[in-house]
């Protein structure tokens, strides 16, 4: 379903777990855009923005993730991992 934010984000872990870095970026964008309170493809979208080595972007979408959904441990050790990756 072209117009499912969860749809979007199945297709960018997909693509994510193939290592298809641009195209699982642009699926989780594409599922933000379609709600912007998914938690899970803000973390996503984080996860995929740090593999890149964009770390700044990559910060602003688990800060996000974590607003969201402030009890996800799994989004806090990443948050944690890409600031020691900023030398934070």
């Amino acid at each position: 379903n072209p117009k499912s934010a969860i749809a979007w984000n199945y297709k960018g872990l997909s693509n994510l777990n193939m290592a298809r870095y641009d195209e699982a970026l642009s699926s989780f964008k594409t599922s933000i855009q379609l709600n912007e309170k998914y938690a899970s493809a803000w973390f996503n979208q984080g996860i995929t923005l740090g593999r890149l080595g964009m770390y700044n972007e990559s910060l602003q979408a688990l800060e996000e993730a974590l607003h969201l959904d402030p009890n996800s441990t799994v989004a806090l050790q990443n948050k944690g991992q890409i600031l020691k990756n900023l030398g934070k």
